[in-house]
């Protein structure tokens, strides 16, 4: 059977990758964490949910939410699929992207108006009719 060490690291000093692509490095003061690119998905999945539990237990605040600063964000259509992609741009450079289905759309865009406070605009202005 195959032991594994534990490795604790309270402080990231450099990340760089790997100069064939297939790790992560990550330095901390007084060793290196070597990550290979199949557990990048699962890491980009995990750390989120991993601050924002961290979060509400060291606050005590059962409503905290993680979320990232954007500066920019693009949408496009993914090929001949109907699916489009949002794409954030994080500060320091990095983007990050998601697949929608094409079909869930409307309702986000309704979601996003209702959480700016503003009227829909999907839905016509009060009097209008379309012909």
């Amino acid at each position: 059977m195959t032991e594994f060490a534990a490795l604790k690291m309270c402080a990231v000093s450099a990340m760089e990758m790997s100069e064939d692509g297939e790790f992560l490095l990550i330095h901390g003061a007084h060793s290196t964490l070597s990550l290979h690119r199949s557990t990048f998905n699962a890491l980009l999945v995990a750390l989120p949910n991993a601050i924002e539990h961290s979060a509400r237990l060291a606050n005590g605040n059962d409503s905290a939410r993680f979320v990232l600063p954007t500066t920019a964000w693009e949408i496009g259509r993914i090929d001949d699929t109907p699916h489009v992609f949002v794409r954030f741009h994080l500060q320091g450079g990095p983007a990050l992207g998601f697949s929608v289905p094409g079909d869930q759309v409307p309702a986000m865009l309704d979601a996003l108006c209702k959480a700016a406070g503003i009227a829909s605009i999907l839905a016509p202005p009060p009097g209008a009719t379309f012909q």
